[in-house]
């Protein structure tokens, strides 16, 4: 039993599972776009079943946060057709793919090194996969040196993110092809000399065209989608994005829209006196527009390819009613629809499918629980155990070819190596030592005969003695780490107590002394005159009571003298006068609110004051005089009574003067109230 045999019993996703590339029983297809998705099952006779599809998506995302969710609601859909199917094929919609020809220097006659550099440089990112077809001759023509072909480039990482959202289904997936080598495909079969292909999506669009003959294939991604117009609309007319839909495609809004620069002062005065979607779509209609023009002119003057007969047109441009003819008129190219749809025409396309964005990966596409898949041609993916020791075999028959061809006595003898080609055989032949333990103790118990004298037996088992040797150094190595970590933590851990015990017998002692201290203070706070008045205090209660429809305009105490039980007496008064803006009534609501305000606030304002009273007002400045507004003034008066504040504090605590902690946490929360006043907050 091999090594490969005895670990794939115990896996719940095997690699024999996978399917082979061009299998196309139970075959299912998904096509995923920004704007939805669509899916079918095709049998082992072709035919295609169990079709479905979903169409705005209703996401609020953008970019490729919102390509990842259509593509996650799909999966989910699909969810019984996915788990039943033998393979997987994906029809991409992504805008950050990137597709070309061969034509550039650095992609002519490459190496996948040399491509996968050139592709990590053209995305910007740290790591990509591509795919590559062959464009054939054309009929009559003899065949080219150098080969035509095609390249479709996207970055490594977003390929995993496709395949990690089916989970371990993902395992069964065997193409992935980007939407744009559908409309090459197309090029190709339509016997046309030049091509042109134009296909709508959510926030984007994309034209294609294409030379046959020359080989010359050019993809332009335009920033103006279906998407971007019915946003458009949206926003101007203030509907939902659904509703500008629907608008779309039952009323021709595009057949009026005339194609103008907005940065033209005249043209901007005549695109604001239109109606509110022909402001909305005029803008980026015409950047659709100039985009499609400039590059037609690149194509037939810059590649001198020549101009397609007509452009076929793919995607979400019937969505969008009277946008072909418009498109037709104002480019000067007819336009066509096409009659199938992306779906079908990539169930037409010969198995295997070419240009396979997979196939150009160096590392896993693909990771479940802990083991890594990689994609090959022949057996789809593939874990990396089963990939080292597919590996291993390529070598060893390569190994048994070369010794079997050799001629004569000299050839049938191992010659010894020297020790530099020894070392350099075996750092060639050895496998990773980041590969799996697991992989490694299999090999250290498959039970290969000892003491024999052949030298490749002898080799294979000084390998596994060296690498076991190894493991064995690590696991020391982390064990003395480990001892040595554990000794340091006691160490502080000691060192952290006796502070701690020290720190308490520190506290013990000055509670001692706060407690001879908290005595005397006890004996202070009864001789303390409580009887005094925080005029600061009483300011900004008059200002968190004030209703915003008056002002004060002055503030001032007063001594008054009155009658009480036959005696004159005088008492402290606070004056406050303020001025409102006169009504009907609302003057004398305004003023009594205030008043009641005041009278309510017993914490703040009435501690220290035993009534408000209203003393009168007055109309200032002559009411018929319309060029001023006359106002109400209005004067207050609140009697001081130097006894409340103590009768309060006595009947708070009747026990004894409160001590030194009691006054300092009694002094923090004045405090803190004051602030929140200042502060405008509200008391709790």
């Amino acid at each position: 039993m091999s090594i490969f045999s005895s670990m794939k019993k115990d896996k719940k996703v095997a690699a024999a599972d996978a399917p082979k590339a061009g299998n196309v029983d139970k075959r299912f297809i998904l096509y995923s776009t920004p704007l939805g998705w669509h899916s079918g099952m095709q049998q082992a006779d072709g035919t295609l079943s169990d079709l479905q599809s979903g169409e705005d998506v209703p996401v609020e995302a953008e970019g490729w946060q919102r390509s990842r969710d259509v593509f996650k609601a799909a999966v989910v859909a699909n969810a019984k057709s996915i788990a039943q199917a033998k393979s997987i094929s994906l029809l991409l919609d992504d805008f950050s793919v990137q597709v070309m020809d061969n034509k550039p220097a650095a992609l002519t006659a490459v190496s996948g090194a040399t491509a996968r550099q050139f592709g990590i440089q053209l995305l910007n990112v740290k790591d990509v996969s591509y795919g590559y077809a062959d464009l054939p001759p054309v009929a009559g023509q003899a065949k080219k040196k150098n080969s035509d072909g095609v390249f479709a480039f996207v970055d490594a990482q977003r390929m995993r993110e496709y395949l990690a959202l089916l989970d371990k289904d993902g395992i069964k997936v065997t193409d992935a092809v980007p939407k744009e080598y559908l409309m090459i495909q197309r090029a190709l079969h339509s016997g046309e000399p030049v091509y042109g292909g134009f296909q709508m999506s959510g926030h984007t669009s994309t034209l294609v065209l294409v030379n046959h003959g020359a080989g010359i294939v050019q993809v332009r991604k335009i920033p103006v989608g279906f998407l971007t117009l019915a946003k458009a609309i949206a926003a101007k007319l203030e509907v939902t994005t659904h509703n500008a839909i629907q608008v779309m495609a039952q009323k021709n809004l595009v057949a009026d829209v005339v194609p103008m620069a907005a940065n033209d002062m005249e043209n901007a005065v005549l695109i604001k006196g239109k109606s509110l979607q022909y402001q909305a779509l005029q803008p980026p209609l015409t950047r659709l527009l100039d985009d499609v023009k400039e590059f037609l002119a690149f194509f037939t003057f810059q590649k001198v390819a020549g101009v397609p007969k007509q452009l076929e047109l793919f995607g979400a441009f019937g969505r969008v009613a009277g946008l072909a003819d418009w498109l037709s008129r104002n480019s000067g190219v007819p336009v066509v629809v096409c009659e199938k749809t992306m779906l079908e025409l990539f169930v037409g396309m010969q198995q295997p499918v070419a240009c396979n964005l997979l196939k150009g990966a160096e590392s896993n596409l693909l990771t479940i629980g802990r083991t890594r898949f990689f994609y090959t041609e022949d057996k789809g993916f593939i874990s990396d155990q089963e990939l080292s020791i597919r590996n291993q075999g390529t070598v060893t028959r390569t190994e048994t070819q070369h010794s079997a061809s050799g001629a004569g006595p000299s050839h049938t003898r191992k010659r010894p190596d020297r020790p530099g080609q020894r070392q350099r055989r075996e750092k060639k032949e050895a496998p990773d030592v980041g590969q799996k333990l697991s992989a490694l103790w299999a090999r250290l118990h498959t039970g290969k005969p000892t003491g024999t004298n052949d030298p490749v037996v002898d080799e294979e088992q000084g390998k596994d003695r060296f690498f076991f040797a190894l493991f064995l150094l690590i696991v020391s190595i982390l064990l003395y780490w480990g001892y040595d970590v554990n000794a340091q933590m006691t160490k502080q851990y000691m060192s952290n107590a006796a502070s701690y015990l020290q720190t308490s017998t520190e506290n013990d002692q000055l509670l001692k002394q706060l407690h001879g201290q908290e005595t005397s203070a006890q004996k202070m706070g009864a001789a303390l005159d409580t009887s005094k008045i925080f005029w600061s205090e009483k300011f900004l209660a008059l200002a968190k009571n004030m209703n915003e429809h008056l002002w004060l305009t002055d503030v001032h105490l007063a001594e008054d003298e009155r009658s009480v039980a036959g005696v004159q007496v005088k008492s402290k008064t606070m004056v406050i006068e303020g001025h409102v803006l006169p009504s009907t009534d609302g003057h004398v609501q305004i003023i009594a609110e205030y008043i009641d305000n005041l009278l309510r606030d017993t914490q703040w304002f009435m501690s220290d004051f035993r009534d408000v009273t209203f003393q009168g007002a007055e109309i200032e400045g002559d009411a018929t005089d319309t060029s001023g507004d006359p106002q109400i003034h209005f004067v207050l008066r609140a009697l001081y009574d130097k006894n409340k504040r103590i009768e309060t504090d006595k009947k708070e605590g009747e026990s004894a003067p409160a001590g030194l902690g009691t006054m300092l946490q009694n002094t923090e929360k004045h405090n803190k109230d004051l602030e929140n006043v200042l502060r405008g907050k509200k008391d709790n």
